[in-house]
């Protein structure tokens, strides 16, 4: 397999190393991997490969018109507002201001008051489609390229790969499904 193009689903983020070995098989093989997670924050820690393309499904969720309204009042059109007002002298009051409104009010409202009220209201309107979430994965990732193989790399992200797998066999571009990479691409020489 040339050049093979790889989908690794690590939604869980409970097989870190186990995936990490996947994507240095990948990179040697002269392929390229997409990693989907459901919360990049768990990864923190690890070094990722700069040619690693990384899709966080918690960040593709804030594309949805409520969260999307959400983020314009909470963050964009404040920080619009704290630049405009921080230009020369006060540039540097302007930052550590906006960082403070952000971490202190805005991150709060937005936990506490932004994602109950999408969760109750909104999540099961979009949820009658299907995981709003992997229709997003759909539509910004899966129909932008075509993958030679889909990877699940841990239990819960098993009930994805099968929606996402139905959905690329319908387009006719099933890729082949495994559990370790290492089980369709060569070992790294060295």
């Amino acid at each position: 397999m040339a050049e093979p193009q790889v989908l690794i689903l690590a939604l869980d983020g409970s097989r870190r190393l186990a995936v990490l070995a996947d994507v240095d098989r990948v990179l040697a093989a002269g392929g390229s991997a997409t990693l989907v997670v459901s919360d990049i924050a768990k990864w923190r820690r690890e070094k990722l490969p700069k040619q690693l393309r990384t899709v966080d499904l918690t960040k593709l969720e804030l594309r949805l018109a409520p969260l999307a309204v959400e983020q314009l009042v909470l963050f964009r059109a404040p920080g619009l507002l704290f630049r405009a007002a921080g230009r020369g002298a006060l540039a540097g009051r302007s930052k550590k201001a906006n960082r403070a409104y952000q971490r202190g009010f805005a991150d709060r409202v937005h936990r506490r008051v932004g994602m109950p009220v999408y969760r109750r209201l909104f999540q099961p309107l979009y949820a009658r489609k299907g995981d709003p979430r992997l229709r997003l994965l759909d539509r910004y990732v899966l129909q932008r390229g075509r993958f030679d193989v889909l990877v699940v790399a841990d239990p819960g992200s098993m009930p994805a790969a099968a929606t996402i797998l139905a959905s690329l066999t319908a387009r006719g571009a099933a890729p082949t499904l495994c559990f370790d990479a290492g089980a369709v691409l060569p070992a790294p020489a060295g």
